[in-house]
């Protein structure tokens, strides 16, 4: 829930976050907005399943730092952590 992870966001205000796009309420876009404009030097994740060009370019305007397609491996979320210095 969107909502949800706004709420928990600004009450834990973690240094990484992963962020599914499709969420109820507020969706994942906006989220990470959210999370940019209150924490800038936060690493976001996104992780979703299938995501058309324009949403990965407007995940780029964000700031979001990485983006990995559902399914993937623990060996995959470990190698983009490092690869945005979140690990």
């Amino acid at each position: 829930n969107g909502n949800e992870a706004i709420v928990k966001f600004d009450k834990l205000l973690p240094d990484v976050v992963l962020l599914d796009l499709v969420l109820p309420g507020v969706d994942g876009l906006e989220v990470a907005r959210h999370i940019k404009a209150k924490k800038p030097d936060t690493k976001i994740i996104v992780v979703s399943a299938v995501v058309g060009d324009e949403t990965i370019q407007e995940t780029k305007r964000i700031g979001v730092d990485a983006y990995l397609t559902k399914p993937f491996t623990r060996k995959t979320l470990l190698e983009t952590l490092k690869q945005i210095g979140a690990y």
